[in-house]
């Protein structure tokens, strides 16, 4: 009797580390890294319109430093990870990246309004787990709805008064941590443009760019 209860307990045992070991390797293999660096962060290319002397400026610039690889996160620990650990934005305990975050104002100097629609187009092939925010402040996600990229809208209709009239948008971008393997979408990369289009047809446009 004794025999056959040490085998089970040997069977078991044997069991629990090969179950122990299958989840630290799931563990591992779920965390894969993306860098990402912005390609013209002094400003936002282009001017808007000819007709009606319109222009448009604009800045775009990341938050987060961007030699830092990136790991996934979980989306309701959103406001963790941009907060982060030891005074870093989006860094963990672990010292890794788990967001990016950028600031986009827009400033319209004419002499008369202009509406604008605003948008977010990220080329993310093979990354399904990818999302984006519209977040209140470069440190607070309160309120932030969490976006698949087929979602591109920053704003419908954003008027900015004449010669003064400024909008700063906030928005980040993380890997959503699922608990299930991820490991297809390691080593990938993907592509952002932001876009503001007046109503009379004018366009500026900021492109930023991962790679693995």
């Amino acid at each position: 009797m004794n025999e056959n209860n040490n085998g089970r307990g040997l069977f078991y045992g044997v069991i629990g580390v090969a179950t122990l070991i299958v989840a630290i390797i799931g563990a591992t293999f779920a965390y894969f890294s993306v860098n990402a660096s912005i390609t013209n962060n002094n400003g936002i290319s282009g001017d808007t319109v000819n007709v009606s002397d319109t222009t448009i400026t604009g800045t775009l610039t990341r938050v987060t430093p961007s030699t830092v690889s990136m790991v996934p996160l979980k989306t309701e620990e959103l406001q963790k990870g941009i907060t982060g650990e030891g005074g870093q934005q989006c860094i963990d305990k672990n010292g890794a990246k788990v967001c990016d975050i950028y600031t986009l104002t827009i400033n319209n100097t004419s002499s008369a309004p202009v509406s604008l629609a605003g948008n977010l187009n990220i080329t993310a092939t093979d990354m399904t787990d990818l999302r984006w925010a519209l977040i209140e402040s470069a440190t607070s996600a309160t309120g932030a709805t969490a976006k698949e990229v087929s979602d591109t809208v920053i704003v419908a209709n954003e008027l900015l008064a004449a010669e003064t009239g400024t909008k700063t948008y906030y928005f980040v971008i993380w890997f959503n941590e699922t608990d299930q393997p991820q490991n297809d979408q390691a080593g990938k990369s993907y592509t952002g443009t932001v876009s503001f289009t007046a109503a009379n047809g004018g366009k500026i446009t900021a492109q930023f760019s991962s790679g693995s």
